[in-house]
């Protein structure tokens, strides 16, 4: 009972100074008007997201080899680039979708979960977090790491199309949201549709999926000890980047928020339990 009272403490804490910081940004005068008119149910939306992440955040510190300001500093990296960061920048790139924003905007979206991943950290740390001493593990060889790293990026640009295609763009409102069209072509018709109007997005997946690989592997190097625990942080923190989409907002009709969570959920997860595995070098060949 007391380890969910703290836990709920954390949670609460976590989405308090989440509505402070989002309150106290400047952000542009045509999305705080464009906000203003909020899902009255935002506020629970917003809790669960918190408990989310938060469960996230106290896994990982209670399970982490890592001690100190060290475990502090890995979390909070770990969780912020890949469930603010990460999704950010693909805002950016689609920026001409959502003319409500400015980049500016989308900076300030990204820094605001800043502070509460913070202080989530640090009271999931201090509640939850194991302070018995762990030993050492072998050496990782960097290079085999870095060739796995690019294999993942190519493994996330086939998911993030599979599942593009496939689950969110069955969805009529999905298509007209982007394209202003009903029309589906099918899926090499889209990928040729991809290459003609938007080149780019190849090589920016590709990096992408190579980012997201390589803010993974602070958690391999916590928690390094068990492959399981190292897959599942995987799967959560990534799957952070899905469960914000429950969050009403002004930025997609709920018809496409929705689509875009079922595409997100299912293959993020995929991609977690592909990277966990991927990036995960036995103990035994560690220490040859």
């Amino acid at each position: 009972m007391k380890k969910f009272l703290k836990f709920l403490l954390i949670a609460f804490a976590y989405t308090l100074l989440f509505m402070v910081t989002n309150a106290i940004l400047p952000f542009s005068q045509a999305f705080t008007e464009a906000s203003a008119d909020a899902d009255p149910l935002s506020a629970v939306f917003l809790f669960i997201c918190s408990i989310f992440n938060c469960f996230t955040i106290c896994f990982i510190a209670a399970n982490s080899n890592w001690r100190g300001m060290k475990r502090a500093v890995g979390i909070i990296f770990v969780v912020f680039m890949i469930a603010a960061f990460m999704t950010q920048i693909e805002t950016l790139f689609f920026g001409g979708a959502f003319p409500v924003l400015t980049k500016f905007d989308v900076i300030l979206i990204m820094l605001a979960m800043l502070p509460s991943i913070v202080i989530a950290t640090l009271l999931g740390i201090q509640f939850f977090g194991s302070r018995k001493p762990v030993g050492k593990g072998g050496p990782v060889p960097i290079q085999p790491l870095m060739g796995r790293l690019a294999a993942l990026g190519l493994i996330y640009v086939a998911v993030y199309f599979l599942f593009g295609y496939f689950v969110a763009w069955q969805f009529e409102e999905v298509r007209v949201f982007y394209s202003g069209s009903r029309s589906n072509t099918g899926f090499i018709g889209q990928l040729m549709n991809n290459a003609n109007d938007n080149p780019i997005i190849y090589p920016f997946q590709f990096i992408r999926g190579i980012m997201f690989a390589s803010f993974s592997l602070p958690l391999f190097f916590m928690l390094r000890h068990n492959k399981k625990k190292f897959v599942i942080s995987c799967c959560l923190v990534y799957l952070s980047t899905a469960v914000v989409l429950i969050l009403p907002n002004t930025l997609f009709p709920d018809a496409v928020r929705w689509a875009h969570f079922y595409e997100m959920a299912s293959s993020m997860l995929l991609f977690g339990i592909i990277t966990g595995l991927v990036l995960y070098v036995p103990e035994k060949r560690r220490q040859k």
